[in-house]
């Protein structure tokens, strides 16, 4: 069924197998709805995304590194386009690469990389089940040989998720147990960002969420979600997204959002 003329775009998220689920917060889809589309805005996740894309002509796998700017992808209404999302700290240890060489990266995966996931033509399934069934396959002997999860690192992760990038990093490194400047080191390393660039990513993200609910009143926004006040925002999404508060708000009506967790 197309959806409304004013949704350009599709987008929805699924779950990995239980077992995955330390190393993957989900898979998604998108759909393009428009015969001629606009480029699709990505925003910052802080996070290592696994894509497959295929077209009539090719298929192929694209990585897309951790990041804090937003970042835009041509798209078109031929290709399929399912992908994976690590956690944060998983992505470069699932996929051998270290999550700072992806930094502000969007690659076509390295024959090594390639090699291990097989033919992405393999992920161009029709439906959630069949896609998800695909990806699990994939990914399940990579989950199973990838080094063990720094676990102060996952600690950190954790905490600025659960409380959206709030709480001060020194705070959470005494609440782990581990002094601030060694936690800086190795969550960048797993990362690929600082705790504070992921923290203000969370932020953003967990507004953004807000938004995608049906709150709106920018001002409150701003106060609920860890902001110093509404310039701060509005400063803080610019850097973030490229878009005003009012700009991104009407980029996410243009996208049906299915299953979505920020």
């Amino acid at each position: 069924m197309e959806l409304p003329v004013s949704h350009a775009f599709e987008y929805f998220e699924f779950d990995p197998a239980p077992a995955l689920a330390a190393h993957v917060t989900s898979y998604w889809g998108f759909r393009v709805r428009t015969a001629d589309p606009p480029a699709h805005r990505l925003w910052a996740d802080g996070c290592i995304t696994l894509t497959a894309v295929s077209t009539p002509e090719e298929s192929r796998w694209i990585l897309v590194g951790p990041r804090v700017g937003p970042l835009d992808v041509p798209v078109t209404r031929e290709a399929t386009y399912w992908g994976a999302r690590f956690w944060p700290d998983a992505g470069g240890g699932v996929l051998g690469i270290r999550a700072t060489e992806l930094r502000d990266l969007t690659i076509v995966a390295p024959p090594a990389i390639e090699h291990l996931l097989g033919p992405a033509s393999a992920v161009a399934g029709s439906g959630t089940a069949t896609t998800a069934t695909v990806l699990d396959t994939i990914l399940e002997p990579l989950v199973r040989r990838a080094p063990p999860l720094d676990r102060a690192v996952r600690q950190a992760v954790t905490a600025i998720v659960t409380t959206a990038g709030k709480v001060p990093i020194a705070e959470i490194a005494a609440g782990i147990g581990v002094g601030e400047r060694q936690l800086q080191r190795r969550f960048r390393l797993a990362v690929g960002l600082t705790p504070k660039q992921f923290a203000r990513v969370r932020r953003v993200r967990t507004t953004g969420g807000s938004v995608l609910a049906g709150k709106q009143n920018w001002a409150e926004l701003a106060a609920s979600h860890g902001f110093a006040d509404q310039s701060h925002l509005i400063h803080e999404f610019s850097q973030l997204t490229g878009l005003t508060p009012v700009a991104f708000e009407e980029r996410l009506r243009g996208i049906e959002h299915g299953n979505v967790d920020p």
